[in-house]
């Protein structure tokens, strides 16, 4: 597990790495958890938070309602008592367990989803969970104490979420990806014209570092960069069709 400190001291640790990174943010007695992982990786999850002494979850925000990051959803809101936020346009998904349609951004992954469609995501359903709740807009989130503002930022998939800490850190789910060297553009969106106007947005807070949901955390320095090469390049394209 590994920590993170930001000037307001909001402490950010990682407590699920590999599959998925879900992050718990803490200020004193509060704590808030990003994103769940997969059910696969329920014990793990269970365990790390044991190890971190967290008696109970004021929240667990969802970046977005993927089986990868929702599937252990349900079994959060009980242990630990917390309310579920999710996105309105996803919370039917969450209600029913399943998971939003994706589409390739990649050659091989524009060739996966054309080949199975997305019915290989209908065996990666998870335990359905109720939201508490849903929101619409980007705004400050309902917890005390700390100091956090949610981001609507579509592309990956509809309903995507960001959390800014004390707008010096952001996390920031499936809209950038930090897997492939000098890039941090994701296999998979379902409106890329949108993801790139949710870089946007995210460059538009103070944070300097964003942390994805897969992989390494990000500086502004190479979402700035990336975001002019897919800015020109959807330019381009838009040329094209006109």
């Amino acid at each position: 597990m590994k920590n993170w400190k930001t000037s307001g001291g909001t402490a950010i640790t990682r407590v699920l790495d590999g599959r998925s990174n879900v992050f718990l943010v803490t200020k004193e007695y509060h704590h808030i958890l990003f994103d769940s992982c997969s059910k696969n990786y329920r014990q793990k999850l269970l365990e790390n938070l044991q190890k971190l002494n967290v008696p109970t979850l004021d929240m667990l925000v969802l970046s977005h309602t993927h089986f990868d990051h929702a599937g252990n959803a349900a079994s959060i809101r009980e242990i630990y008592d917390a309310k579920v936020l999710v996105h309105e346009l996803e919370a039917g998904y969450l209600k029913n367990g399943t998971n939003p349609p994706i589409s390739g951004t990649f050659f091989f992954t524009r060739l996966l989803i054309s080949t199975l469609g997305n019915t290989f995501l209908s065996r990666l359903n998870y335990t359905p969970c109720e939201a508490d709740f849903r929101v619409r807009h980007s705004g400050y989130i309902p917890v005390p104490g700390l100091d956090i503002t949610l981001l609507h930022t579509p592309g990956h998939s509809l309903g995507m979420i960001s959390m800014i800490i004390d707008d010096e850190i952001a996390l920031v789910g499936d809209t950038l990806f930090g897997i492939f060297p000098g890039s941090v553009f994701p296999p998979f969106a379902e409106d890329i014209s949108r993801l790139i106007l949710s870089w946007n947005i995210l460059l538009h807070t103070g944070c300097s570092w964003f942390f994805p949901a897969h992989g390494r955390p990000i500086s502004r320095e190479l979402l700035e960069r990336c975001c002019r090469q897919r800015t020109k390049k959807l330019m381009s394209s838009l040329r094209v069709m006109t």
